[in-house]
């Protein structure tokens, strides 16, 4: 500690930080701040854009400007050029959890990228492949960062458990070499063996249907709809008690950590690892997954519905790959994450920009809609806004959390028709899933900061090998008291962001996440002092990094509590989207399906998922407004943003 060394900057708490810089919030609070007055911002065009001028239909409602939102946005503009469209957003600023921020260090002499949310995108599968159509028609993939699925951060991935960092083999050789050696893996030993030799043979929930007629195969899967566990449950029933615990405990816990902030018994299988849920059900077990189909007596042939599925996604990702052309083709095969130099607010920056320049678009910022309601006659519809005022519109799309849409359909304006027929039902589909909670910090650690470490300066301040990063299974939460879901190391993960502009060599760039289930019998969450407390703590303890040099005084710190910012899928996820989806299609009196939703509440919580989900929504909208005209404006096209959960009918 340097209690006598002077120290200029403090914590709201009165908290030394050994003048490290730290970066104020600008987060949201928990519980919620009461709401202040708030300022209305319209963006608009400027005058003289060559956008055609829109018509005077009743708008089309857009709520919410995270990345669902403008990507939303974005597209209903290009496809509907003269149909308006709003966009509300409650705060002063556009993104939602996309959060760059490009700042200096305290000597002035580099700027740092910092992310409070999101931060790297993986370009796999056909989710994968949309997000890249979107940033090449944004004009944006010369400014991709890309980290090639060869570089060390992308093979080295490490586990925090028996009291040291395990690195996670990248591949079969080296997990041979590291059975014994790693603690992670020799945990596993003694059940694994027993447990995966009887994995194929264990009892299916997938039975295969009493014959192959095509009634036979549709009752069965309309059976299956209705299946789903967590993903706990999912493993103990295949891999048994004894490995399926080890398994859980000591890996996929940390995984899943890292991805949805959650713990392993709350989390749906099927809507967060559909690929496990799609094995058990093609071919019987995982392990059968190996054998020729006329080997396994349990294999499944994919269901006609099932292969124009494939057969669709596989033409829009070569359509794409054409599009980029084969040199990014090549390259983006190749590639395990990239970001962009401005981090991934220059995707927000980018759509802003375009959405803004184009006349047929307004953007409110300031402006939350807070109710939603039927004229009487059944012709429009009425967004009601945080300063009370009814604006008559079309549509209404959704891309706010389902809770928050779920307050809004239940907040109707006096004498006017709710929107919903079934109310109470919908309202409890959109209701059902929790958020979670998660707090983030991140250090930015110039060399002459290291100089401080205990023995003088060493030239790297990570203690292993460079990497992505590591994370921390729920096995350690005895010896977890300060909720550390683990540690990124941005300066290994997305190793050309920050290059230096002075001669005083590259900053250390790492950020401590906490929270998630360990928050979740909180009754209030820490503040951020808090938070970067036990993020100085989990430094010290997991990579020797001593306070003195985390809050160096040429050091740069930011914490961010980030609330309800994760949905958590629980079990039988699915079937509720697939029900809800119905109810919105038929929930107005006019036609139904006026209103559609999308996001992360819905239909995945990757980057890539948000972007091609809303994607697919405007452009089913586009069609369905062009129907509509073509057809005299008769009856509306429902459009509900869940058209995937019935696919596969």
């Amino acid at each position: 500690m340097l209690a006598t060394q002077s120290c200029p900057w403090r914590t709201s708490a009165g908290r030394r930080l050994c003048g490290a810089r730290l970066i104020p919030s600008t987060s949201l609070s928990w519980p919620p701040r009461p709401r202040a007055a708030v300022q209305v911002r319209t963006l608009e065009s400027d005058a003289g854009q060559r956008s055609p001028t829109p018509t005077t239909q009743p708008p089309i409602a857009v709520l919410g400007a995270g990345l669902s939102g403008l990507t939303t946005t974005l597209y209903l503009s290009r496809a509907l050029p003269h149909r308006r469209i709003i966009l509300f957003e409650a705060s002063q600023r556009l993104g939602g959890w996309v959060q760059s921020e490009r700042l200096q260090l305290p000597s002035g002499k580099q700027s740092v990228l910092l992310e409070a949310g999101p931060r790297s995108v993986r370009p796999k599968g056909v989710s994968g492949w949309s997000t890249i159509e979107t940033l090449h028609s944004l004009g944006l993939l010369n400014q991709l960062l890309i980290v090639p699925s060869s570089s060390p951060s992308a093979k080295n991935r490490f586990i925090w458990y028996g009291g040291q960092l395990n690195k996670l083999p990248s591949s079969l050789p080296a997990f041979l070499a590291s059975l014994f050696r790693l603690p992670v893996l020799r945990s596993l030993i003694s059940s694994a063996l027993s447990g995966l030799l009887r994995e194929p043979f264990r009892p299916s929930r997938f039975a295969r249907p009493k014959s192959e007629s095509p009634d036979e195969v549709a009752r069965q899967r309309s059976r299956e709809h209705l299946i789903d566990e967590s993903v706990e449950s999912y493993i103990r029933r295949r891999f048994g008690d004894s490995f399926g615990s080890q398994l859980l405990n000591n890996v996929l816990s940390a995984v899943l950590h890292g991805i949805y902030a959650a713990d392993t018994r709350q989390l749906s299988v099927r809507s967060t690892l559909s690929m496990l849920w799609k094995t058990e059900q093609r071919h019987g077990s995982l392990l059968r997954a190996i054998l020729p189909p006329k080997w396994n007596k349990r294999y499944r042939p994919p269901t006609k519905g099932e292969e124009e599925a494939r057969a669709r996604e596989e033409q829009e990702i070569a359509a794409v790959k054409a599009e980029v052309g084969p040199e990014w083709t090549a390259k983006l095969e190749k590639t395990s994450v990239y970001s962009l130099r401005e981090g991934l607010g220059e995707i927000v920056t980018a759509m802003s920009d375009e959405i803004t320049a184009r006349r047929n678009v307004s953007v409110r910022l300031g402006d939350g809609v807070e109710g939603i309601s039927e004229a009487k006659d059944g012709a429009s519809l009425f967004v009601t806004t945080q300063d009370g005022e009814d604006v008559p519109v079309s549509r209404v799309i959704s891309t706010l959390s389902s809770y928050k849409l779920a307050d809004i359909l239940a907040n109707t304006i006096e004498g006017a028709k709710p929107v919903l027929e079934g109310g109470a039902s919908v309202l409890s589909l959109l209701r059902h899933n929790p958020s979670t909670n998660v707090a983030v910090v991140t250090f930015a650690i110039p060399q002459e900061a290291i100089a401080a470490m205990p023995g003088g300066r060493r030239h790297r301040l990570l203690p292993v090998d460079e990497g992505f990063g590591f994370l921390v299974p729920r096995t350690e939460t005895p010896n977890n008291a300060d909720g550390i879901l683990g540690v990124v190391f941005d300066s290994d993960a997305i190793p050309d962001q920050d290059s230096p502009d002075g001669a005083d060599g590259g900053v250390t760039k790492l950020t401590v996440m906490m929270g998630g289930p360990h928050f979740a019998h909180a009754t209030t969450l820490p503040s951020e002092d808090e938070c970067l407390n036990r993020a100085v703590r989990a430094l010290d303890r997991f990579l020797s990094i001593p306070e003195s040099v985390s809050l160096h005084s040429s050091s740069l710190v930011q914490a961010r509590v980030q609330a309800n910012c994760i949905p958590t899928y629980l079990p039988g996820h699915y079937s509720r989207m697939r029900s809800l989806g119905e109810e919105l299609a038929r929930a107005t009196a006019a036609g139904g399906g006026r209103v559609a939703v999308a996001g992360a509440s819905y239909t995945g919580v990757s980057v890539n998922d948000v972007i091609r989900e809303a994607k697919l929504t405007a452009q089913r909208i586009a069609r369905a407004e062009e129907r509509e005209k073509a057809n005299g404006g008769g009856d509306i096209i429902a459009v509900t943003g869940l058209e995937a959960f019935a696919a596969e009918d």
